[in-house]
């Protein structure tokens, strides 16, 4: 632009610098501003995705992680920790169970669109089902379900190992598909990028009320887990009062009835002369009967609750087994021969002496031997059989020829107060306790109590103690 100055020159005229500054500076602050922002929200958003999509993977670990504490649990039980239980089994299970039912669907693995992954999981699926009866079956307590368990689930690493590398693969394709999709929006978008912003800070708003909201639901889930220990050690400490008392009541109960006794046996045996009328000497004759049955009931209920209190102490010695069993078979002489019931021994074990509380011992086998008369059927035959396993224990095997126990009962009979519920297996009286306390009495000498049955030509039923309790092994 052309201008006369006060001396009549011509001179370009200069523009002015400021507004131009002032439109550089604001184009560079917009643009520097604009670019922070969508290399802020970009890398916001990244890291969300990443976060979100790495759980893809994530899910497959987990289930590699619980199938390894599975099979942990399912060695440690085998070998006989002492912290390792079959509820921990179950549980596991239940876990590898429920994951491996729901990782498919799990965000982000539903966008997975690899059919060898569907397939891998419900090939997987379908072996899992096939083991849920035997689990079930565990966690009811049948210690016989767990043979096989571990070679079978076994048969299953390769499968696991492969689902969790393929979860791992398609989540980190699927995060590349993600990073390049990224781009592609920050191109297109840029004139977007204050609008982003607002949606960006909206976002973060909305993660910041979940996260808070998450925060909460943890702080009510620590006061909720609290709240269960609580309850939790009230209900232990119930028990142990429930256990205590049982225990005084049994004593309490225990100095009547022996007076009972007493004296009913010097009525019915005339000892301070002949009852009159006679009849005086067969009441008192019943009565010492159901006394003494009523006593053993109560020493039944001693015995369970010291066994529940953890409160039975074993006063080991060395014993020589098998007079043990002869002394056994021959105090029950009299109720085998009103049966007509014949006892017979086996010693394929001859000499041989273990180390053992022997009152107990002579319970565990009055117990068995008495069970097998009972369940008896008339003229039959009771096969008591002593041997030494391959692995060094001592096997006691106490066989019947009667009707036997049905096989729906079999892994409830050895629960305290269970008696079944069909025909003479039912009928035969007791309060369900004696094989109970065998249990209890041979696992408190580390070893086993197994039955077996198929309800129709009898019971076979086995005590096991275990090698080191063997103080000279013969084969």
């Amino acid at each position: 632009m052309a201008a006369q100055d006060s001396h009549g020159k011509i001179t370009l005229g200069q523009p002015r610098r400021g507004p131009r500054v002032a439109f550089v500076l604001l184009v560079i602050l917009f643009v520097s501003l604009a670019t922070s922002i969508f290399f802020l929200i970009e890398n916001t958003k990244e890291r969300l995705r990443e976060s979100t999509y790495d759980r893809g993977g994530l899910s497959g670990v987990q289930i590699q992680t619980h199938f390894e504490r599975l099979m942990s649990n399912l060695v440690r039980y085998e070998n006989g920790a002492p912290d390792a239980t079959l509820d921990q089994v179950a549980l596991e299970f239940d876990i590898v169970y429920e994951r491996v039912h729901a990782h498919p669907n799990r965000s982000p693995n539903d966008q997975f669109t690899s059919p060898d992954f569907r397939a891998l999981n419900l090939k997987l699926m379908a072996a899992l089902e096939q083991w849920v009866p035997t689990i079930d079956r565990i966690a009811e307590g049948d210690e016989t379900a767990f043979a096989g368990l571990r070679l079978g689930l076994e048969a299953l690493r390769p499968d696991v190992d492969r689902l969790a590398a393929t979860t791992i693969q398609l989540a980190a394709e699927l995060r590349g598909r993600i990073r390049a999709d990224n781009i592609q929006v920050a191109e297109k978008v840029g004139w977007l990028i204050i609008g982003l912003a607002g949606l960006s800070l909206v976002f973060v708003l909305l993660v910041w009320r979940q996260y808070i909201g998450a925060e909460r639901q943890r702080m009510e889930l620590l006061d909720l887990t609290a709240n269960l220990r609580e309850a939790n050690a009230r209900v232990e400490a119930a028990s142990r009062a429930k256990s205590e008392f049982l225990a005084h009541m049994s004593h309490e109960l225990r100095t009547p009835l022996n007076s009972i006794l007493g004296f009913s046996e010097v009525i019915r045996d005339g000892v301070m002369g002949k009852a009159q009328p006679a009849s005086y000497a067969e009441y008192a004759g019943d009565i010492h009967t159901s006394s003494r049955h009523l006593l053993g009931l109560i020493d039944g209920l001693l015995d369970l609750s010291r066994i529940d209190a953890e409160q039975l102490d074993l006063d080991e010695k060395r014993l020589d087994l098998f007079p043990e069993i002869e002394w056994a078979v021959s105090l029950l002489s009299e109720p085998s021969q009103r049966a007509s019931v014949t006892v017979i021994l086996q010693d394929n074990a001859p000499g041989v002496q273990v180390l053992a509380d022997g009152q107990r011992v002579r319970q565990m086998l009055l117990n068995l031997i008495d069970n097998a008369i009972k369940f008896s059927n008339p003229g039959g035959e009771v096969v008591i059989h002593t041997e030494l396993t391959d692995q060094g224990e001592i096997s006691i095997t106490v066989r019947d020829n009667g009707r036997g126990i049905p096989r729906e009962h079999l892994g409830n009979v050895l629960e305290p107060f269970h008696r079944g519920n069909a025909g003479a297996y039912h009928a035969t009286e007791g309060a369900g306790l004696g094989l109970s306390i065998v249990r209890s009495l041979i696992e408190s000498h580390g070893g086993t109590l197994s039955l077996e049955s198929d309800g129709t030509s009898g019971t076979t039923a086995r005590l096991v103690l275990p090698a080191h309790r063997v103080l000279n092994p013969r084969h």
